[in-house]
């Protein structure tokens, strides 16, 4: 048992003085280097692989961030002959008087009166962070919104059907192709907030009442 113990002993004493030789060899090393040795081959590759894969990407989505500062408002955009323009192939579009499954989506279903609608169309997008109005009338609102990273730039429109007591819109990224589903995402983000404006303002005194407390 004695043989078993100083062996044990020895070895724990060889041990630190073989760490310590080490680090005073190396001054430079990290602790876990001297402790369980440099990373092997395989992980090096792997960490230089995903170091260049996460360049690449952070360099792409930088250069479309640029292009989409950069990029000019589309003139194809506005009312023409009682629509909003077409959507493109790509996915990164969505409008409610779209012909295909892809890029159509709801329109908003108008509770109250049309011009009180548009003004909680208009309530909703100030308030929605990355949201500027360009351009708006009595039936007609343009804003852009900014993605909150990158800072794409994506092309927003309302426009209100008074007599369907619908609210049509388009929202489009203004350049790419793929939005991962960002659009869509949003307008259905406003279409939440709209209904609850509208629900809001049809609660008569009581019901705002029991709602308060």
């Amino acid at each position: 048992m004695a043989a078993v113990r100083g062996t044990s002993l020895d070895n724990a004493v060889y041990r630190i003085q073989h760490v310590r030789r080490r680090f005073l060899a190396c001054p430079h090393m990290s602790v876990t280097h001297v402790l369980v040795g440099r990373p092997s081959q395989g992980k090096r590759k792997v960490a230089v692989t995903f170091l260049i894969v996460f360049l690449v990407v952070a360099v792409a989505a930088a250069g479309m961030a640029a292009l989409s500062w950069m990029a000019p408002r589309p003139g194809f955009l506005g009312v023409h002959d009682g629509r909003l323009a077409d959507c493109p192939d790509s996915p990164n579009c969505v409008c409610t008087q779209a012909d295909d499954t892809e890029h159509w989506i709801e329109p908003l279903i108008v509770q109250a009166d049309p011009e009180v609608a548009m003004d909680q169309i208009k309530q909703v997008v100030m308030s929605t962070s990355g949201s500027r109005i360009i351009e708006q009338s009595a039936v007609y609102l343009y804003a852009e919104f900014r993605t909150p990273i990158f800072r794409f730039v994506d092309d927003v429109e309302f426009l209100l059907d008074a007599e369907s007591g619908r609210i049509h819109f388009r929202s489009a990224s203004r350049v790419g192709y793929s939005d991962m589903g960002v659009n869509r995402a949003r307008m259905e983000t406003i279409r939440r907030r709209f209904s609850e404006l509208q629900t809001s303002s049809r609660a008569t005194p009581r019901d705002a009442l029991l709602k308060s407390r």
